[in-house]
């Protein structure tokens, strides 16, 4: 533990290291991955367990964001997954075995 100039210090403990980087926009095209995944083993070789990626794709009101595990996954593995946004005219009950037909039709068009 570093001095912090106070005798307390003893006491306290790293709970949590965040990094917050901010990518240009002027990155080329089909760069970001190759960039990640640079970031992810510099972040392993300072001590950073794990990172997470946020990030917000054109079209969608909502961030999207993937943790990694810096020291074992390829940062490839945590973009595999697709999330959209999906509107329903009737409303979702709280709880329910069934999915509603309308949901599933909805996602069932942004399938590629």
């Amino acid at each position: 533990m570093e001095k912090l100039g106070f005798d307390e210090a003893k006491f306290v403990m790293t709970a949590r290291r965040q990094l917050s980087l901010s990518i240009s926009k002027d990155l080329p095209e089909g760069e970001g991955l190759d960039l990640v995944q640079k970031i992810r083993l510099w972040g392993n070789k300072q001590g950073y367990e794990t990172m997470r990626i946020r990030w917000k794709d054109p079209g969608t009101t909502r961030p999207q964001s993937a943790k990694l595990d810096t020291a074992k996954q390829d940062a490839g593995e945590a973009f595999f997954t697709k999330t959209v946004e999906v509107n329903v005219k009737r409303e979702l009950a709280d709880i329910s075995d069934k999915i509603s037909d309308e949901l599933i039709a909805a996602m069932a068009g942004h399938m590629v």
